[in-house]
């Protein structure tokens, strides 16, 4: 469905996008008693739909916010790139750069310059089986669980979808600290 999506892409300020998408959730993150925290340099951008990278980046903190726990904090940051050197770095071993994960749209981005906005989360991280599936369509990790928390398992589906049919790709891995990071990647602008 998303390749019949109308795109309008054009320069979207990285910084601007993400606080809109963390006010948002202000309220919900409050109640649950997490912490939401937003992290993006001004001078970045992204070449995007605007209405597109709102509704990847709200998805992406509506599922850490189904899985952080009370008192713990949701990160999203943005990040250039120049060249895939995050991906490179992850690839040589490089203990600061974790390479456990999935990767989902990888068309040949990492060759150009790009920008990363990831949501990192306090909570359980990815099972092995999960990371490896985490973008397949009606996978839930913990069925019984997605369910009462009015989830479908087509959430990370979208995001791979909507970042793809922009150029960019996705993926996910376990923090090394804990938690989760999923993050996807988009040309810089």
């Amino acid at each position: 469905e998303v390749g019949r999506l109308p795109l309008e892409r054009g320069r979207v300020p990285v910084a601007s996008a993400l606080q809109s998408v963390g006010r948002g959730f202000e309220v919900r993150a409050a109640e649950n008693g997490v912490r939401l925290s937003v992290h993006a340099r001004d001078d970045v951008a992204v070449e995007a739909d605007p209405d597109r990278l709102h509704q990847i980046v709200a998805a992406l903190v509506d599922n850490a916010l189904r899985h952080a726990p009370r008192g713990s904090e949701i990160r999203v940051t943005a990040m250039p790139t120049d060249g895939g050197v995050i991906r490179d770095r992850a690839e040589a071993g490089d203990p600061a750069v974790p390479a456990a994960g999935a990767v989902a749209g990888d068309r040949g981005l990492h060759a150009q310059r790009a920008v990363r906005i990831a949501v990192e989360d306090d909570g359980p991280g990815f099972s092995e089986e999960m990371l490896g599936r985490a973008f397949d369509r009606f996978y839930q990790g913990d069925p019984g669980s997605a369910r009462q928390a009015g989830a479908s398992g087509l959430g990370l589906s979208i995001v791979k979808a909507l970042a793809e049919a922009q150029g960019g790709r996705a993926g996910v891995e376990n923090v090394p600290t804990g938690g989760a990071r999923v993050w996807f990647e988009l040309p810089r602008a």
